[in-house]
């Protein structure tokens, strides 16, 4: 989080991200496109604040909407500038693909007594292990 906050992100992410918001798009099928979650978090991140006459307005930066924009190397370039230090940005980044490759889960959870483990159905011989009391393991 620190390295995007202080660096930014890079060209190769924020393709990464302009891909999965147009995944989100597709998959959200059901509304109509420019409704669609995804579409109206976009059109927030590309959002450029413009001075006009004393009044504020929000403009795309001149960037092609997400049902439009291709990954090429002059809208990654244009989208690096926008997005490189947003931290909205990059946490959705992070979140969506950084971070479940880096910390995967599991599904199924082991988990044994002591008594389980000193059973005769898993080993013929048992010697103990650390932290048994005595008391728990069977005598042989």
């Amino acid at each position: 989080i620190l390295a995007f906050a202080h660096d930014g992100m890079r060209e190769p992410d924020v393709k990464k991200t302009l891909l999965l918001l147009k995944e989100d798009l597709q998959r959200e099928a059901a509304t109509p496109p420019r409704q669609r979650e995804a579409f109206l978090r976009f059109q927030q991140w590309t959002a450029v604040e413009e001075e006009q006459d004393g009044d504020r307005a929000k403009e795309s930066g001149g960037v092609l909407p997400l049902d439009l924009i291709q990954p090429d190397s002059f809208s990654i370039a244009m989208l690096t500038k926008l997005w490189a230090k947003q931290v909205p940005v990059y946490f959705f980044y992070l979140k969506r693909d950084v971070f479940p490759s880096a910390t995967p889960t599991q599904v199924l959870k082991l988990s044994a007594s002591a008594q389980d483990l000193a059973s005769p159905g898993l080993f013929k011989v048992r010697l103990g292990f650390s932290g048994t009391p005595t008391n728990v393991l069977p005598s042989t």
